[in-house]
C-alpha cells in the first residue's frame, strides 16, 4: 500500500473514532440509585457522591430504605428500586437539599432523568414564596435546579441556571418519572450542580427521589479534532507531491 493510501485508511479509522467517541453516552451522576453507601444516612453525614444540607428547626436530608419517614413519621413509598433512595424530610419548619457538582467540556446531547414523589402533612395543598427560607411563612413547596457552580444548598437568585420543576406540597403519593433536555445549558460546557429541595413551615413535607441519571454525549476532545486534522493536511500534502511529480 503507498504511503497516501496508508495514510488516508488511518483518516478513515481516525474519523470512525470520532463518530463512535461522538456517539458514546456518558453518565455524569454517580451514585444516582442512592445504593453505594448500602446502609441508611442521615445528615450532615456523608453521602457517596453528594452533599446533604438541612436548615432549620427539626428537618433531614439523607438515603434511607424505610418505608416510614425518620421525622415526620408518615408512611411513604420505599425505594423506586433497590432498597435505597433520598429523602427531604422538613418535620418541622425546615428546609432541605441533597446537590452534585458535575463537570463537561460541552456536549451534543444531555438528558437528566429521576423519580420522585411528595408528601404533604399539611393536607390542604401547599403554598411558596419562591424562596428556601423556612422562616418566611407560609413557604411550603419542593423544588429541583441546575445551578452555577459555587452556588450555595438554599440559594434561588443569580446562581440558578434554570429552574427545572417546582411544586407546592400537594402530593404526590406515588413515584412519577421525569425527564429533562439539558442540552441547551449544558451545550458550552462547565461545572454546575443538580439540586433537589424543599421547604416546609405549614406542616411537614417529605419528598423521595430515586434512580438519578444526567446521560450525555461529549463534544470530542480538542486533541481528537487536531489529530484528524493534521492528517488531513499531510494527506493534501502528499497529494501536491504527487502531481509535481
Amino acid at each position: 500500500m503507498r504511503p497516501a493510501k496508508r495514510l488516508a485508511a488511518s483518516l478513515l479509522v481516525s474519523a470512525a473514532a470520532l463518530g463512535a467517541q461522538s456517539a458514546s453516552a456518558l453518565e455524569l451522576i454517580t451514585n444516582g440509585g442512592f445504593e453505594a453507601d448500602g446502609v441508611d444516612v442521615y445528615s450532615p453525614d456523608p453521602i457517596t457522591g453528594w452533599t446533604a444540607s438541612s436548615a432549620g428547626i427539626f428537618g433531614g436530608a439523607g438515603v434511607i430504605g424505610a418505608t416510614t419517614s425518620p421525622g415526620s413519621g408518615f408512611a411513604v413509598p420505599g425505594p423506586a428500586s433497590g432498597n435505597f433512595y433520598a429523602f427531604l424530610d422538613a418535620a418541622q419548619p425546615s428546609a432541605n437539599a441533597i446537590s452534585q457538582s458535575f463537570s463537561t467540556i460541552g456536549v451534543t446531547a444531555a438528558t437528566l432523568t429521576f423519580k420522585l414523589f411528595a408528601l404533604d402533612g399539611h393536607g390542604v395543598g401547599g403554598t411558596q414564596t419562591a424562596d428556601l427560607d423556612y422562616s418566611n411563612f407560609p413557604n411550603q413547596y419542593w423544588r429541583v435546579d441546575l445551578l452555577k457552580a459555587g452556588a450555595g444548598p438554599f440559594d434561588t437568585g443569580t446562581s440558578i441556571v434554570t429552574n427545572l420543576l417546582s411544586a407546592d406540597g400537594s402530593p404526590i403519593a406515588a413515584y412519577g418519572d421525569y425527564s429533562f433536555d439539558l442540552t441547551p445549558w449544558l451545550a458550552i460546557g462547565g461545572t454546575y450542580q443538580l439540586r433537589f429541595a424543599n421547604v416546609g413551615n405549614a406542616g411537614p413535607l417529605i419528598v423521595g427521589i430515586d434512580d438519578v441519571s444526567l446521560d450525555v454525549r461529549p463534544v470530542p476532545e480538542p486533541s481528537t479534532w487536531a489529530m484528524l486534522a493534521a492528517g488531513l493536511a499531510a494527506l493534501g500534502f502528499s497529494a501536491r507531491r504527487r502531481r509535481r511529480a
